[in-house]
Parts: structure tokens; C-alpha cells; sequence
């Protein structure tokens, strides 16, 4: 894997920062004791006595994000990086509750009659999040564009980008790639609420949240 260009990362990383402000991402609960635990530093340099604290996570669920980039040629950048964002996000967020998440990108297509299905594993649940490894991956359009292409012209010999009918691979949170879901990442607010839309629903216990 290629290293991230330095303006992807720079975006990317201002976008995570701001989704990862608000309530709906920021999920860690502190414990506050005198007694114990790790000491806070912006706490303790601003005089607080109860600078000290715990961190609680508890084991949560096994969760797979599956996401297609097919729309990464017509989709503006600021929504490619707040997609991105908002996958990275996501996964920070649930994991910081105990939840393990693993992350795929999934193209299913169809050519000259002739279909094919190519994966990518990005994370496994066992990795620990890394922006800096995953920003090619969700946010760089030359990467995506070139990785699609050469899938098709590897599988079936051929230039045609064909049909794309849909994602077959099984995720608890699917981003299918069509132009509606596209709508989410239009802006911050709408990408914060797409967020709480779907933890709300993993909370539920939903799957296949968003096909």
C-alpha cells in the first residue's frame, strides 16, 4: 500500500478531528478518582484534584463496515474525504465502547455478461485503527479508480467498467456506492447524523444497516 498523499491526509485528518468533537462520536466514558487510574494531564495542569482517570470499556459486538468506491469518479473531493472521515470515525467510536471492527472495500460488477466480485480486507478486527494506513484507501481517487480498472481488466479482459449490480458481501453497515448515499456526506452536520443514525440501529441490534 502506497503512503497517503500529504494534502489526502491533511483533509482527511481535519474531518475525523472535527466528527470526532461531537457527541455522537466521542464515546469513551471517564471515571474521575484521587485515588488511581492514569493521570490526565489537561486536568491536572488546570488545577483540577480529580485528575486522575479511568477509562471502562466494555466488550461490545464483532462488526463488519463494507463500503464500494464506485462513485468516487463523479463524487466531489470534500465528499470523498467526509466519507472516508466518517468511516474512520465510526470505527473509532464503536471500538472505543468494545466493539471489534473490520472494514472491507467490495465491487461487484457485471461485464459482457460475465460477473465478478473483488474484496478488499482494509482492517481486520484485530488491527488497531490506524488513519495515516486507511487514508488511500477510503479518500485517494487515483488509487480507487486505478484498483477498480485493473480488477476488471485482471477478471474478464476488458476496458468496459460494465454494471455495477450491487454488493454481495455481507456487512452489518453497507455503503453500496449509489448516488443517494452520497447524500450523507453532503456536509459535517449530515455526515455527524448519518452516524448516530447508524449507531442507533447497531444499538438495536440492526444489520445490514444501509444498502
Amino acid at each position: 500500500m502506497r503512503s497517503p498523499d500529504p494534502k489526502i491526509l491533511k483533509k482527511i485528518t481535519s474531518f475525523t478531528t472535527r466528527l470526532n468533537d461531537s457527541e455522537f462520536v466521542n464515546t469513551r466514558k471517564r471515571y474521575f478518582d484521587v485515588a488511581g487510574g492514569s493521570l490526565d494531564v489537561a486536568t491536572y495542569l488546570s488545577g483540577s484534584p480529580e485528575c486522575f482517570s479511568q477509562i471502562q470499556y466494555k466488550r461490545g459486538k464483532d462488526i463488519r463496515i463494507v463500503f464500494s468506491p464506485e462513485v468516487h469518479l463523479s463524487s466531489n473531493h470534500d465528499a470523498i474525504y467526509l466519507r472516508g472521515a466518517a468511516i474512520l470515525s465510526l470505527i473509532d467510536s464503536l471500538e472505543s465502547q468494545g466493539n471489534r471492527v473490520e472494514l472491507w472495500l467490495g465491487w461487484d460488477n457485471t461485464v459482457s455478461s460475465q460477473k465478478y466480485e473483488s474484496r478488499i480486507c482494509a482492517k481486520r478486527s484485530t488491527d488497531l485503527l490506524n488513519i495515516s494506513s486507511l487514508a488511500v484507501v477510503c479518500c485517494d481517487t487515483d488509487f480507487l479508480r486505478t484498483c477498480e480498472f485493473n480488477m476488471i481488466g485482471h477478471f474478464l479482459q476488458t476496458n468496459s467498467v460494465g454494471v455495477n449490480c450491487g454488493i454481495t458481501l455481507q456487512g452489518d453497515i453497507v455503503l453500496n456506492g449509489a448516488y443517494d448515499n452520497m447524500a450523507h456526506f453532503d456536509t459535517v452536520e449530515s455526515t455527524l447524523a448519518w452516524i448516530d443514525s447508524l449507531k442507533a440501529k447497531l444499538a438495536e441490534g440492526s444489520s445490514g444497516l444501509l444498502k
